[in-house]
């Protein structure tokens, strides 16, 4: 049996990096894509729609390019499992200070 991350050909959940930005820095640049977009979403510009727009545009962007330049699979779903596994893990390292393991987000094994 294969943990998720495994499933994703990743064994750690976060980069880690001389650059990795904190938690404020990612929601800070989402914040500013958010309101860069803003003037092309027909429905308003609120934040919420921003969100929602994005989220969209992204599947959009899997639909249409099935891989990435370097051959590896884009497929929206596993990408936003993914994401949410890593969101798990930067909330506990922001929190405890630690990376979390597969083990500690108590992450199910696949069957």
């Amino acid at each position: 049996m294969k943990s998720k991350l495994a499933k994703f050909g990743r064994t750690t959940t976060a980069f880690k990096g001389p650059t990795e930005p904190t938690n404020q820095e990612r929601a800070d640049r989402i914040r500013q894509i958010i309101e860069t977009i803003a003037p092309y979403n027909e429905d308003s510009d609120d934040w919420q729609s921003g969100v929602t727009n994005i989220l969209t545009d992204l599947m959009h962007f899997c639909r249409k390019n099935k891989t990435d330049p370097y051959g590896n699979d884009l497929n929206f779903d596993k990408e936003l499992e993914m994401a949410r596994i890593n969101f798990e893990a930067e909330i506990e390292e922001e929190a405890y200070g630690t990376v979390a393991t597969p083990a500690m987000l108590r992450i199910p094994e696949d069957q």
